[in-house]
């Protein structure tokens, strides 16, 4: 008996330094509360973004750019509806090219009301959930829309971003969340610039949305860009993203690695796991599968698309509509602007 208690004492000691190391560890990787999404059971819905034929397949997010002037695409999207996909269209304000001269100050001024309302019109007639995320990486200095171009101020893209969701509720246009989508670094890298300057308010944004890439080892806009792991590129702006905004989703709306400087199969499979153990509020990615600045693509090399595919298995990602339909209800806030 004696020795079967020292036996029974010597587990528990060994069960109570399990739930200390495992509580330490949490603690060490967060050193803050969780917040509600990092504890929810959402999966992590997985998407798309191409410019042609979609693979064969459950994709179950579809990303599209449109300029602020384009028509809806009704008969594209009726397909989407019928494939039960999610669409995320980014809308660019601009009219000819992505370089001509901001056009933030006359969408806040109300010079472009009458095409943002035929627009959310079409969406609300179109009925099925849609994804809207304006005026992306507006802290970054490659687009007209940036608070580079206006100022160095962030003012007139919160105005803009507020009035166009202001239009789209006057319409009645409720199968929409409205994304507000920096990217994961400030460039040029000042205070001004900081992401969080940009937010035009917890009434007016469903998701906060996120594009991260990974140059790889090569020359991006004449300076040398070296190999960032998954962890390194998402890790500062999550840790930002959570602070500022703890109540809110986030997504990866675009996310890429080059094939220069390093494996990119090994950094795709490390993403799927830091996405698991350490960025739990991140609820959909959706990969930029084109061969533009880099080879994003992923469907060329069935090595890498089995990884994208086969991280399904396990539950905390998926392929299906379904699964990201909560967006479009009222969730954790009581101020949700749907």
């Amino acid at each position: 008996m004696r020795f079967q208690f020292k036996g029974f004492l010597g587990a528990l000691v060994f069960v109570g330094v399990v739930v200390a190391s495992l509580l330490a560890y949490k603690q060490l990787i967060y050193k803050r509360p969780l917040t509600a999404f990092e504890n929810d059971t959402h999966p992590c819905v997985l998407g798309l973004i191409r410019e042609n034929n979609l693979p064969r397949g459950p994709c179950p997010l579809v990303g599209v750019f449109y300029r602020l002037f384009d028509t809806f695409p009704k008969n594209a999207f009726e397909k989407h509806a019928k494939d039960k996909r999610v669409v995320m269209i980014t809308w660019e304000p601009y009219r000819v090219m992505a370089s001509e001269p901001s056009m933030l100050a006359e969408i806040a001024e109300g010079a472009h009301d009458a095409v943002i309302r035929a627009f959310a019109e079409d969406v609300k007639e179109y009925g099925d959930p849609i994804l809207l995320r304006f005026a992306h990486e507006m802290n970054g200095n490659w687009y007209s829309w940036a608070g580079f171009y206006n100022e160095c101020s962030p003012l007139d893209f919160k105005k803009a971003y507020r009035r166009i969701v202001s239009i789209f509720r006057e319409v009645g246009t409720t199968n929409v969340a409205f994304i507000f989508s920096p990217n994961c670094k400030d460039v040029p890298d000042k205070r001004w610039n900081h992401f969080e300057h940009y937010y035009p308010g917890d009434d007016v944004v469903d998701v906060i949305g996120v594009d991260v890439y990974n140059f790889g080892s090569s020359f991006v806009n004449g300076h040398l860009s070296i190999w960032q792991s998954a962890k390194d590129l998402i890790g500062p702006i999550y840790e930002r993203i959570v602070k500022a905004f703890p109540k809110k989703p986030i997504f990866l709306t675009e996310v890429g690695c080059s094939p220069i400087g390093g494996d990119k199969a090994l950094w795709m499979e490390d993403m799927f796991e830091k996405l698991e153990s350490r960025f739990r509020a991140v609820k959909a990615i959706f990969w930029f599968d084109i061969n533009k600045e880099q080879n994003w693509s992923i469907w060329h090399d069935s090595s890498l698309s089995n990884i994208y595919r086969e991280s399904t298995l396990n539950p905390h990602f998926s392929d299906q509509y379904a699964d990201l339909l909560w967006v479009f209800q009222k969730c954790y806030e009581k101020d949700s602007p749907h």
